[in-house]
């Protein structure tokens, strides 16, 4: 998917946030998609790839179902939601600890 020209990554990062706040997830999952289509900067993308695979997960409610009854394209899926947010689950709480002391 190409981004629209007149549209700035931070602004299809932006409409995903709303998006998600909705629990709009087919459209914050085209946003974030767009969002990296439209060349932001490492900072954007690192949040864009984080906030793509988390919405993933929630849409396809992936933390309370049985990888048996997953198609091969969930599984996939799954796997890349819980690559992305995997680290995120373990450096967080440390992070989060060192920095409200």
């Amino acid at each position: 998917m190409k981004a629209p020209e007149n549209q700035s990554a931070i602004e299809h990062f932006n409409l995903s946030v709303s998006a998600t706040n909705e629990h709009n997830f087919d459209t914050a999952i085209a946003e974030l998609d767009a969002c990296l289509c439209a060349n932001p900067n490492s900072y954007v993308a690192v949040c864009a790839w984080w906030r793509l695979a988390a919405n993933i997960g929630v849409k396809y409610d992936f933390a309370n179902r049985d990888w048996n009854d997953m198609s091969l394209e969930e599984l996939v899926l799954c796997q890349f939601s819980d690559l992305i947010n995997v680290p995120s689950r373990c450096i967080l709480p440390v992070w989060q600890e060192q920095h409200n002391s």
